[in-house]
C-alpha cells in the first residue's frame, strides 16, 4: 500500500466522520481541525495565531524517510514514519475516539504502533491527547549503471 500525508489525512477524517472538531480563524471561517505539519505557510506554527480550536484537534507529522542500503543487494529499504496526535479540546472522554481511529486504520492496513496517552495541557486548553506512530516500508531497486 502506498502511504502519504495526504492519505493519511483523508483516512483518519473518514473514520472520525463527525467527531473532528473545528478550527474557526479570526476572520470566522471555519474548517475541520485536522493538520499536516509542516504546513507550507506556516511551518510548525499552524493552526495561525488567534484560531479557536474546538473538539477534536488531529494533527499528522510529516516525516523524512529513514533510508537503509542492504548489504549484498542492488536495492534499499526505505522506511517512513508518520506521527499522529489528537488533541481534546473539551470534557468529552478521547480514548473511545483514539481507539475508533487505530481500529480503522488497522482495518485499512496501516502499520501502527499502539496509542500513548499523554497529560494534560491544561495551560494550553488541552484537556487530554493520545499518539501514535503510522510506519511504511518500501523497498527500492537501485539503478545498476
Amino acid at each position: 500500500m502506498e502511504i502519504n500525508s495526504l492519505k493519511i489525512k483523508i483516512d483518519i477524517f473518514n473514520i472520525l466522520s463527525g467527531q473532528i472538531g473545528l478550527y474557526t480563524f479570526s476572520n470566522g471561517v471555519e474548517v475541520p481541525a485536522i493538520a499536516i505539519l509542516p504546513d507550507s505557510t506556516y511551518g510548525y506554527d499552524y493552526p495561525p495565531m488567534n484560531t479557536k480550536v474546538s473538539g477534536i484537534e488531529v494533527v499528522i507529522i510529516d516525516n523524512i524517510p529513514k533510508i537503509q542500503a542492504r548489504i549484498g543487494a542492488n536495492d534499499s529499504l526505505q522506511t517512513y514514519y508518520w506521527d499522529i496526535y489528537l488533541k481534546q479540546w473539551d470534557n468529552n472522554p478521547l480514548i473511545d475516539t483514539a481507539t475508533i481511529a487505530q481500529e480503522g486504520m488497522l482495518d485499512l492496513g496501516y502499520m501502527i504502533t499502539p496509542a500513548s496517552f499523554v497529560k494534560p495541557s491544561i495551560e494550553l486548553g488541552i484537556l487530554s491527547s493520545a499518539t501514535w506512530r503510522v510506519k511504511s516500508n518500501l523497498l527500492r531497486k537501485s539503478d545498476p549503471s
